[in-house]
C-alpha cells in the first residue's frame, strides 16, 4: 500500500462469516494512515497472515482455535463477470477451499513476498 504509518486501536467483538457469527475475537481497527487517502488508497488489511504482530492474533488463528474453521488454509475465489457484464464477484474461503470452484489438479505457487502474502498472476482464465 505505501502506507508509512497506520495508527490502530484494539477491538473486541462478533465476527460474521456468512450466516454465521463467532464471537470472541481480538482485532485491531484502523483509525488513521499516513500518507492519508486520497493520496494512497485506505489500508485494508484483513488479519488473514499466519503471524501475527504485537499483541493482536491473526483472525485465522483465532478462528482455528475455536474450531470455527478446520485449517488456517484461506483461499480467494475470483468469479467471472456475466456475459456482457463488468461486474465481478468473488468468495472468501476460510479454512480451506471448495472442489467445485476450480479445475483439478489445483497447483499451489510460491509467494513473491511472503511478507506480504503476494503472489504474481500472468493470467486469469
Amino acid at each position: 500500500y505505501g502506507l508509512k504509518e497506520v495508527d490502530v486501536f484494539p477491538w473486541h467483538g462478533t465476527l460474521q462469516l456468512g450466516h454465521n457469527f463467532v464471537g470472541s475475537v481480538d482485532f485491531a481497527l484502523i483509525k488513521d494512515q499516513r500518507p492519508p487517502p486520497p493520496s494512497r488508497p485506505a489500508g485494508n488489511i484483513l488479519g488473514l497472515a499466519p503471524n501475527s504482530h504485537g499483541q493482536y492474533p491473526s483472525v485465522m488463528a483465532q478462528l482455528h482455535r475455536q474450531s470455527k474453521v478446520s485449517s488456517l488454509t484461506f483461499a480467494i475465489h475470483l468469479g467471472r463477470p456475466p456475459a456482457g457484464s463488468f461486474e465481478s464477484n468473488g468468495e472468501l474461503l476460510l479454512g480451506g477451499g471448495d472442489e467445485a470452484l476450480y479445475v483439478k489438479p489445483l497447483r499451489f505457487v510460491r509467494f513473491t513476498n511472503p511478507a506480504e502474502l503476494r503472489v504474481r498472476l500472468r493470467s486469469l482464465q
